[in-house]
């Protein structure tokens, strides 16, 4: 993963994030910025303009930059 790659949550995510305040989301997402030890990635939500950290091992890439 890059900065500038779209991205979704794989669907085992739905499950992690279930009970939390963050929630789980079939769109595709940004990466606004992708840390060198691929320890965190900053996404953008589309619906509402939020950037959130998140792990990049629960994502998966669906195009390119």
């Amino acid at each position: 993963m890059k900065v500038g790659d779209l991205v979704k949550m794989k669907p085992a995510m739905f499950w992690r994030l279930k009970g939390t305040r963050q929630e789980y989301t079939e769109q595709p997402l940004f990466v606004l910025q992708f840390e060198s030890m691929a320890v965190h990635m900053a996404v953008l939500y589309p619906t509402t303009g939020a950037a959130m950290w998140a792990l990049p091992e629960n994502y998966e890439v669906i195009s390119e930059y």
